[in-house]
């Protein structure tokens, strides 16, 4: 059995690391960008690998902006979920392949993202989609389980959610399903 702290990434380069090694054993896609430019090319090439013509997106600013700098580099149209109707933002979000939201912290020991609903406006955009892709900031990356609740804020902790790679599921003749409860694929752009 570990123990707290054992194991645990020594600097900034080898939490990343870690992170992405975790993330990448849970089925999610790692690609690391330095500017918003590039994380705005990764998603128009995940577009065009998708085949989606919309781009969902949540309520950070940091999302916001990275969104309109795609759709005015593509084709992409652009859907602030946020700005809809609670019933036209699930139907927005299940319709459309691709979705853009920002993580508050990864969590480097199981690769997992923290979702605070509060901070996002909503949480369709997270598991409606068929494609996920997540804004980490490279410095929001913590070591373990324990330091992200050393840092939580006790309140926005209410609602939110951990997610470690695409939704998955074997309950059927234990063949594996990917996509069975939210995002078949997930990809952090961790900036």
């Amino acid at each position: 059995m570990r123990r707290v702290g054992e194991d645990r990434p020594a600097g900034k380069k080898e939490l990343l690391e870690r992170f992405r090694k975790e993330l990448i054993a849970a089925d999610g896609e790692f690609v690391p960008v330095k500017k918003e430019k590039d994380a705005a090319g990764e998603i128009i090439r995940i577009a065009s690998e998708t085949g989606g013509d919309t781009l969902t997106i949540s309520a950070e600013e940091e999302v916001l902006s990275l969104g309109r700098l795609v759709e005015k580099e593509s084709s992409l149209r652009l859907i602030r979920v946020t700005d809809l109707p609670a019933k036209e933002r699930k139907e927005a979000c299940a319709a459309s392949k691709l979705s853009l939201v920002r993580a508050a912290y990864g969590i480097a020991d199981i690769g997992a993202l923290v979702f605070p609903y509060e901070e996002s406006g909503t949480s369709w955009p997270h598991f409606l989609a068929g494609c996920l892709m997540v804004l980490l900031p490279a410095d929001k990356i913590l070591p373990d389980q324990f330091e992200f609740m050393k840092t939580l804020d006790k309140r926005k902790a209410r609602n939110m959610v951990l997610v470690s790679g695409p939704s998955r599921t074997a309950d059927i003749e234990k063949i594996l399903i990917l996509g069975a409860h939210g995002p078949a694929r997930v990809v952090v752009l961790a900036v």
